[in-house]
């Protein structure tokens, strides 16, 4: 049987039985998700579920009712989240490619003064306009402020509560070859670990399996084999540290006397971060290996957004007021909150705008080694 593959938006909290991407790794869950979200709406109830698996599989669908994953109407049951099916994708398709196509237009028309502003980012002058646009645009701006700056406007949320204080949007992808080249390979999913001084970025496609702080930091959770990993978590084991925070902080704390240009050394703690690519060796000495951006470079990043936004924002303005019309997409046939379902088509339509952007060679191409992301560092605000 097919199955749902999982994604969201947000911070799902920590790997628990009241976290939906620990119950969807259990026997089944993908499958029942699939069936559920490609039936008509409250088609099954539990006891017909049971007979078509074959076995019970009660108890999880109570657990996806908690967690609100199904939702149930006279013992029936219907999914409660946006979940997008083969069917869907010239339906997206249609939403996305007309207006991708003229907000990159847009976009490329104000180029000059963009590369005008990002030429003024400290680091510009080290990793060069393109990729110093990349992390600004994709990530800091469509992925960033837009997503405010929009739901100011109303037209998508970034916040859903969830059961036990959560505060997360589920997506839900049929797993397809199809579907899998139309959507996850687009630059739309940007991951942040925090410590006191820095964020660690980085920003790509959903698919790549990246070596990042993000990831590091998720894996030592998990505690799952994983041979990117192995060597860094044992590496992060000989250090023992009580916990991550600990350990990211002491990072930071170098990362920040190699930005000074006053490196303290403490050979572990670089090997990780060596591994981990925000670090790079030359001639015995220490460098940065991701570009850097301080609080002066922020203020830089906002006069780019504030062009930016206002640039695109009545193309996205008429392309969201008329998502309704969408009556086929799957999301809107399960009565999802609409304003939810364009969370998601967002990140598809700036994903497709990005894509765009790479081939009019605005923004640096993140392929590297069959790769698609590149990392940064942030300061953050004191």
């Amino acid at each position: 049987m097919d199955k749902i593959i999982l994604y969201h938006f947000g911070f799902a909290g920590a790997l628990d039985e009241n976290n939906p991407l620990v119950l969807f790794e259990e026997y089944l869950v993908p499958e029942l998700l699939y069936l559920i979200s490609s039936s008509k709406a409250y088609q099954y109830g539990i006891d017909e579920l049971n007979v078509i698996f074959n076995t019970d599989v009660s108890l999880k669908l109570e657990r996806m009712l908690k967690l609100g994953m199904i939702k149930q109407l006279n013992g029936k049951i219907a999914i409660n989240f946006s979940v997008f099916l083969e069917d869907d994708i010239d339906c997206i398709n249609k939403f996305t490619t007309v207006s991708a196509k003229i907000i990159v237009e847009d976009i490329m028309n104000i180029k000059e003064s963009l590369v005008n502003q990002a030429s003024k980012i400290s680091c510009s002058q080290d990793f060069g306009v393109s990729r110093i646009l990349y992390h600004v645009i994709c990530d800091r701006i469509l992925d960033g402020t837009a997503l405010d700056y929009f739901s100011e406007e109303e037209l998508f949320i970034t916040s859903k509560k969830q059961f036990d204080n959560r505060d997360y949007i589920l997506i839900g992808y049929q797993d397809s070859d199809l579907l899998f080249n139309y959507n996850a390979n687009i630059l739309c999913s940007s991951n942040k670990s925090f410590s006191k001084k820095f964020i660690f970025n980085s920003f790509g496609d959903a698919v790549t399996d990246r070596v990042d702080m993000y990831r590091f930091s998720r894996k030592l959770e998990s505690n799952n084999d994983d041979p990117k990993f192995n060597s860094l978590i044992e590496k992060y084991r000989n250090l023992d540290y009580e916990n991550f925070e600990d350990f990211i902080n002491d990072c930071s704390a170098l990362l920040d006397g190699v930005i000074k240009k006053h490196p303290v050394h403490k050979p572990e703690i670089e090997d990780i971060l060596i591994d981990l690519n925000y670090l790079k060796v030359y001639e015995n000495n220490i460098y940065l290996n991701v570009p850097y951006f301080n609080e002066d470079d922020m203020d830089v990043i906002s006069e780019i957004s504030k062009l930016i936004l206002n640039t695109v924002a009545p193309t996205v303005r008429a392309s969201f007021e008329s998502l309704t019309e969408y009556h086929d997409l799957t999301p809107i046939k399960f009565g999802i909150n609409k304003f939810e379902v364009a969370n998601e088509l967002w990140h598809q339509l700036f994903g497709v705008i990005n894509e765009g952007l790479i081939k009019k060679d605005l923004i640096e191409n993140p392929d590297t080694k069959s790769m698609r992301y590149l990392q940064a560092l942030y300061k953050r605000k004191q």
